[in-house]
């Protein structure tokens, strides 16, 4: 009996411990995000004149680079059951928290891309989500009906927008979990600049995150 309440006791006392030192057993998806991996920042469903220049953007918010080999960027139909690669990132591939990443289909200007991807995703709702090698959900960014966003389905931009996430007002990506929340449409087709451009730049109120002005 004297060696059941030892082991009952210690059992207690490790798991207070792994909550007090916060584990990460029930963390949401934006509290890992946040804390040293990889967001979805930007994203275009098409030109105004060409529906097939589309374009995802990638951040990494970690501080360090972050290799990514393996990743895949996925899409969903709004209502849709079932996922699509639009791209898979390919060995040796990795993100520094200064120039992000660009994912973009051959319609949009190629030369400024870092990767293509297919093209696809429909401007009036849908879902992108950014799954690491290991198939581990790592970002998740819902639009105008999608059913299945993270928290609210952020706003559906028309040809020629940009749907942004919003900065902090120094720079820093805000990821609130909240789809809606986290992202704002923008009237110019452009993904986000280097951080050092974003510094200072940014606001939570929807304001253009894309430029330092």
């Amino acid at each position: 009996m004297k060696r059941t309440g030892h082991f009952r006791y210690f059992t207690i006392t490790l798991l207070a411990l792994c909550l007090i030192l916060g584990f990460g057993f029930f963390q949401p998806l934006s509290a890992i995000a946040a804390g040293g991996r990889v967001l979805i920042v930007s994203l275009q469903t098409g030109s105004a004149d060409n529906a097939g220049a589309e374009f995802v953007q990638l951040a990494d918010v970690s501080g360090a680079p972050v290799d990514i080999s393996g990743w895949k960027l996925q899409y969903k139909s709004a209502t849709g059951t079932s996922w699509t690669t639009k791209a898979s990132l390919g060995a040796g591939t990795s993100i520094d928290a200064v120039n992000g990443l660009l994912l973009a289909t051959t319609e949009y200007v190629t030369n400024e891309a870092h990767q293509t991807m297919s093209s696809g995703l429909a401007a009036t709702g849908g879902h992108v989500q950014l799954l690491d090698a290991g198939g581990n959900l790592m970002d998740l960014l819902g639009w105008g009906s999608a059913a299945a966003p993270e928290g609210t389905a952020a706003a559906a931009p028309a040809g020629g927008e940009t749907l942004a996430r919003k900065t902090d007002g120094t720079g820093n990506y805000i990821d609130t979990g909240n789809n809606a929340a986290d992202f704002a449409i923008l009237g110019d087709s452009a993904p986000a600049p280097a951080i050092s451009e974003r510094a200072g730049g940014a606001a939570a109120d929807g304001t253009n995150p894309m430029t330092a002005d």
